[in-house]
């Protein structure tokens, strides 16, 4: 239950108020991040559905190609549970967290870039490249950060 209202947290604040503070000049996607944090902790079917629910929040509330976030987030959680169980990763690592993260903000980007070319807009690489960086950053910090958080309340309390 707290990774459902954890999801709608942050589709919340990513659609609601993050665009408006934009730190580094980039709004942080902390869907992506509980997603990622909620499926290392959750089982895969779990991890499925506050990546629908996230996903489709963030496609309501956004300017891309509707479906597009929604389906890189369940992929992120697929991806989660094949190295989990298949390939045996240690998804208690801090490596896991980022490494996905890192790819699917990769992901999402040019799914978005794609999506203002297929409308006719232009785009500026050098912008593009530059926003990817400080994108790949924040996600980063904000999954090390949650992951901290997580990993202090888990051990506090015995498990959630």
């Amino acid at each position: 239950m707290k990774w459902w209202l954890a999801v709608l947290l942050a589709a919340w604040l990513q659609a609601a108020w993050l665009p408006f503070i934009r730190p580094f000049d980039v709004v942080p996607n902390l869907v992506l991040a509980v997603i990622v944090l909620g499926t290392l902790r959750l089982s895969v079917s779990a991890g499925l559905g506050i990546a629908i629910v996230g996903g489709l929040l963030l496609d309501l509330a956004g300017g891309g190609w509707f479906g597009w976030s929604m389906l890189v987030l369940t992929a992120v959680v697929l991806v989660i549970g094949f190295v989990n169980i298949q390939v045996g990763w240690e998804v208690d690592g801090w490596w896991v967290p980022v490494l996905v993260t890192v790819v699917a903000t990769a992901v999402i980007a040019c799914g978005i870039w794609l999506s203002v070319l297929a409308q006719g807009g232009q785009i500026e690489w050098s912008v593009v490249l530059k926003s990817l960086l400080l994108e790949l950053v924040t996600n980063i910090v904000v999954v090390l950060f949650g992951r901290m958080l997580i990993d202090r309340r888990w051990s506090v309390k015995g498990g959630m």
